[in-house]
């Protein structure tokens, strides 16, 4: 475990204010279409996007280049995988104090936070739980590396979705304090995995459709065949195909085709029912459509390409950051409402403050922090 200095701070020109908690912050839950910031006197406090741009950049130095994502912690804390070498660092007071853990292997998939607080990191074969004291332990082992991310169960414990070398689709449930308490097994290939908005956590090969529960039980139902995105939004069902992005009904049943004009990059459940799916055109610029239930697109918002999925707030508004640097808020509408340039290549997606503002790692050695601080 090792602490590192200060992070360098500059103003940037740039936003108004997210959502400013008074209390305690304890728990963070990511569903499909909206990350939610919760406290124990006011129950949930919904991530809210500014309507003008973030007015201050602050640029925190790490020890190594960011293998991963950054993510929320209960506490505030940021934290972020790192690579060469191994680790994670834990990021607290906005930027003011970073600390370092070392990780045996290489982090092989975005981090996940359990509701409890855990973090769960992935390395090739093992999950384990790390804190910001050094301290680590594994949870989970599988036969082949783990070749999809983890999924945080709402009641606090966490699935894990692995495919393993031998084409093999491992459903690892993790009690309360961190046991394995069941680890169920299903002979497949894995072409995408989500996070159903049901409390239920999903993937999907060529032809059916695996769902785990609460209990660690697991359905199989059809699936449309060619399914290379997942998503969940309200008892509706999303299934992104080279061509079509296809709504079904909760059992997988589809009920709308919807033509897509480019490949899909992500799709993420938006409000309502409704989805958002980043196209990849060909010789034009990456457009993000919005989908309502009924099939219809209310919307095609030029972007641009490598976004990953968004933070959605409750109004549908969408937060995007691409690798090039850009982040972009667009409307529920779909209308843009502000962009900004972080002179940056970007590991999207952000990770939610809970005072306002974003935090966003880079490829390099940097985690920044966009927000109204002064």
């Amino acid at each position: 475990m090792t602490s590192h200095p200060s992070p360098t701070r500059a103003p940037l020109p740039l936003i108004a204010a997210l959502l400013t908690l008074a209390a305690p912050t304890y728990a963070v839950t990511v569903r499909p279409g909206h990350v939610a910031i919760v406290d124990a006197p006011r129950g949930v406090s919904p991530f809210r996007l500014p309507a003008q741009p973030w007015r201050a950049l602050r640029r925190v130095e790490l020890p190594s280049p960011c293998a991963q994502p950054a993510v929320l912690l209960p506490d505030g804390t940021v934290a972020v995988g790192l690579d060469a070498p191994p680790g994670v660092a834990f990021v607290t007071r906005g930027g003011d104090a970073v600390t370092s853990v070392r990780l045996p292997a290489r982090i092989s998939q975005p981090l996940a936070v359990g509701l409890d607080g855990r973090l769960f990191v992935t390395t090739g074969r093992a999950v384990l739980t790390v804190a910001p004291d050094g301290s680590m332990r594994a949870v989970a082992e599988f036969t082949g590396h783990a070749e999809t991310p983890a999924y945080v169960r709402s009641d606090g414990s966490a699935v894990v979705i692995a495919t393993p070398n031998a084409r093999s689709l491992e459903f690892v449930s993790l009690s309360a304090v961190g046991d394995v308490a069941r680890v169920s097994t299903v002979q497949t290939s894995l072409n995408a995995a989500a996070a159903f908005d049901d409390d239920r956590v999903a993937a999907v090969n060529a032809a059916q459709l695996f769902t785990v529960d609460l209990r660690g039980r697991i359905a199989t139902l059809p699936a449309p065949p060619g399914v290379r995105h997942l998503a969940s939004q309200a008892g509706t069902l999303a299934f992104a195909t080279e061509s079509e992005l296809l709504l079904a009904d909760a059992q997988a049943r589809v009920h709308t085709a919807v033509p897509l004009r480019g490949r899909a990059a992500w799709v993420a459940g938006v409000d309502a029912g409704r989805f958002a799916v980043a196209l990849d055109v060909p010789n034009a610029s990456a457009e993000v459509w919005i989908v309502e239930r009924d099939g219809s697109v209310s919307s095609r918002t030029p972007t641009a390409s490598e976004t990953r999925a968004p933070l959605v707030d409750t109004t549908g508004a969408l937060l995007l950051a691409a690798r090039n640097g850009e982040v972009v808020a667009i409307d529920g509408d779909g209308r843009e409402r502000w962009r900004l340039s972080m002179h940056e290549t970007l590991r999207p997606p952000a990770a939610p403050l809970p005072r306002g503002g974003v935090a966003i790692a880079t490829e390099g050695n940097a985690l920044l922090f966009v927000d109204d601080a002064p």
